[in-house]
């Protein structure tokens, strides 16, 4: 099986959850599959190809994008009817090394992560069209919208107004060209399929966790609470921001010398700018464990976003019990006050704060529960599982014609 994979970033160094997902699950399907990516980067400081890539990918070819100016970025969205980030992705270059991939390469399958590549799959000639996948890591209608409602300023509203009301438009037709739409959760499937025109084939191929790397940590019963998440995405943004200004000085009222440790990519100044005394902010490191040895427990304030959170699941394996909202924990199948604490205001991460520091028993279980939970229906050789399924149904359907 030759796979031609198509991502918006190169997936090593994995530090953010689709470049997790994509560097695991090559990883686990390398014994069997052959893949050519195609990548992309935005930042001249970011690698271009990793030897760890090249351990599981036959061929690496990542192409550099430079960063817009306001100017352009203005006129590309106010000039364009396709989402802007669609537009943004777009190059005659690419264009043509992918079609040279596909005559000389031969996939049997062209896969295409996040809905703003699909262009490139639309705008193949009809003769070197073959069976698709594309993976939606969000419902990015959806996620414009959540943005949109979230977003501070009058310029950021109106950009992702427009980006909303332009994906809305857009995301449902590009999905339907694809042989085969893959999702996060069974929550993502059901929002596709309920469209009035929903694509023929819907899967869920759930996010996972390395459980064989991923050991349970020692307990820490000091007040140390993690937050991880690329701190360049918007509702991870608001998390950090809510865990900083709302719930972390109700929880110093009971535990004095709380402490907040936010970890993740790309951290804006806004975030930078949180760092005091009690919360430490750490960008672009190169692993997170350490940090969860530090810490008592992970705090998942999400309040926007789609898909299933790879920080919850690399917690539970880790055996650091999670608080989360619903939202946070949307698509996961685990269970509240068993697998993690689910909470929805300010009072409500304060009050699962103070049960799990204040009852070592109720922290074991819900550590032992989480691990055990990973361990039976998140670990990556499932995912490739499915992934391998999926190729070999497409296979099929070729061979059939």
């Amino acid at each position: 099986m030759k796979v031609l994979w198509i991502s918006p970033k190169l997936p090593y160094p994995p530090e953010s959850g689709d470049k997790l997902r994509q560097y695991n699950l090559m990883r686990k399907l390398s014994s069997s599959v052959d893949i050519n990516l195609i990548a992309f980067t935005l930042n001249i400081d970011e690698p271009t190809r990793s030897p760890e890539m090249l351990e599981v990918c036959r061929k690496v070819r990542t192409f550099f994008f430079r960063e817009l100016n306001n100017i352009e970025r203005i006129a590309s969205i106010l000039t364009s009817t396709r989402p802007y980030y669609v537009s943004r992705y777009q190059d005659a270059v690419v264009t043509s090394y992918l079609q040279d991939q596909i005559r000389n390469f031969r996939p049997d399958v062209i896969q295409i992560e996040h809905t703003y590549l699909a262009e490139y799959f639309r705008r193949l000639p009809s003769k070197l069209k073959m069976p698709s996948i594309l993976t939606k890591h969000n419902i990015d209608a959806d996620l414009a919208l959540q943005s949109y409602k979230l977003a501070d300023t009058p310029v950021k509203r109106a950009f992702w107004w427009l980006e909303w009301k332009k994906m809305s438009f857009y995301e449902p037709r590009v999905d339907n060209l694809f042989s085969t739409v893959v999702v996060m959760s069974e929550v993502d499937k059901a929002q596709i399929l309920g469209r009035k025109k929903p694509p023929s084939s819907v899967c869920v191929v759930e996010n996972g966790v390395d459980t064989e790397r991923l050991k349970p940590l020692p307990a820490v019963r000091k007040p140390v609470l993690l937050f991880v998440g690329a701190l360049d995405y918007l509702p991870n943004q608001d998390a950090a921001i809510y865990i900083c200004n709302e719930i972390l000085p109700v929880i110093r009222n009971s535990f004095p010398d709380t402490r907040v440790l936010i970890v993740g990519r790309k951290p804006s100044q806004e975030i930078l700018n949180l760092a005091c005394g009690s919360v430490e902010v750490w960008g672009d490191v190169p692993s997170v464990e350490p940090f969860y040895e530090r810490a008592a427990l992970a705090i998942v304030p999400l309040r926007a976003g789609s898909g299933s959170r790879l920080k919850i699941l690399e917690a539970m394996a880790l055996g650091k019990p999670v608080i989360s909202t619903s939202k946070g924990a949307e698509g996961l199948q685990i269970e509240p006050g068993k697998d993690f604490m689910v909470a929805e205001d300010t009072a409500g991460f304060a009050e699962s704060v103070s049960k799990l520091l204040s009852n070592p028993e109720l922290y074991d279980e819900i550590s032992a529960n989480a691990r055990k939970t990973v361990e039976e229906k998140y670990d990556w050789s499932e995912a490739a599982r499915k992934m391998t399924l999926i190729y070999e149904r497409l296979g099929r359907s070729v061979f059939h014609k």
